[in-house]
């Protein structure tokens, strides 16, 4: 199974991933935004409960991709990867 969630967080999107194999579930993050006081990545895993995340993307290191990082850290699974995407 594998699932693909797009977040509108105002301009820009937050893309989580989950996939299952043998029964566990594994989550993927690109890009985190932080909206005002929220962190809209953050609310949805919260509402679905999802305490691991395997790792997330970050496209760049502009203030609309990747501020809401900082809230994220506590969902990291330990040897979980953080993946910058190489700037050309």
């Amino acid at each position: 199974m594998f699932e693909v969630h797009i977040l509108n967080v105002a301009l820009g999107d937050s893309i989580i991933l989950h996939s299952q194999h043998e029964g566990k579930s594994y989550y993927s993050l690109i890009d985190c935004k932080k909206v005002a006081d929220k962190t809209p990545t953050v609310e949805f895993l919260k509402e679905r409960n999802i305490t691991d995340i395997c790792s997330i993307i970050l496209t760049h290191f502009h203030h609309d991709h990747c501020s809401g990082f900082p809230e994220l850290y506590e969902y990291l699974k330990p040897g979980a990867r953080l993946l910058p995407v190489p700037m050309m």
